[in-house]
């Protein structure tokens, strides 16, 4: 998110030092190019107040322990049309997610259906195992949908403790559309207490969103 947001800012102000150097430094004497000068200065406060909000939240994510995980393509087999299994993604030493249930029948069909071996991806470390070919390359397409947050590690205890501590299924939440897995019953009830405040710590580029929506918890 921040790499972005510096790489707009940089294209932002090499127009405005492009401006300076042919001469519009000066206040022209058009109007219609006085309203230009007024809007570019206006931009750079801007660009200002965005980069020392930038180097806040920044400083707020480092104190509070909070590692972004940079984006990773999933370990997919190059070929999935065969029914045999893939070497390097099953023999995977990664430990198994969701104990091998299959991640994406879970979020799409809300059903716990087993994974099978030859049908498997790791990603961030960990072994996801799908219900057929059809869930792996959903899975492969889009891994943020599926995969629980914060790489299944206890969203509550890495808040308050900065403590990563993974997570069980069994004390398993969704809330918008998103999987959160917790270590104990305590951490998912303080979760359900507050749950915007630790999606948000676990998105922090949804910040200041208003969406709202209802908890469900993940059961058998």
């Amino acid at each position: 998110m921040f790499r972005y947001s510096r790489i707009l800012i940089g294209i932002i102000l090499c127009g405005v030092c492009l401006r300076a150097n042919l001469g519009f430094s000066q206040t022209p004497a058009d109007p219609s190019l006085n309203e230009i000068h007024r809007e570019i200065a206006d931009m750079r406060r801007d660009l200002s107040a965005l980069l020392a909000r930038l180097k806040t939240v920044e400083r707020r994510l480092t104190s509070a322990g909070v590692t972004v995980l940079p984006k990773e393509e999933p370990m997919c087999p190059a070929d999935t049309s065969g029914s045999s299994p893939t070497a390097g993604a099953s023999d995977s030493s990664a430990p198994l997610a969701l104990d091998g249930f299959c991640p994406v029948a879970l979020t799409d069909t809300d059903h716990w259906n087993y994974g099978r071996p030859e049908y498997s991806a790791v990603h961030h470390g960990r072994l996801y195992r799908f219900a057929d070919e059809k869930s792996l390359k959903a899975f492969c397409a889009d891994p943020v949908r599926y995969t629980p947050a914060m790489n299944g590690h206890d969203v509550v205890l890495a808040q308050r403790e900065s403590r990563f501590v993974d997570g069980h299924r069994r004390y398993g939440i969704r809330f918008r559309e998103r999987m959160f897995l917790f270590q104990s019953d305590e951490t998912r009830d303080a979760f359900s207490k507050a749950p915007d405040a630790f999606y948000a710590f676990a998105y922090p580029e949804t910040a200041g969103s208003d969406e709202q929506q209802r908890e469900e918890h993940l059961e058998d």
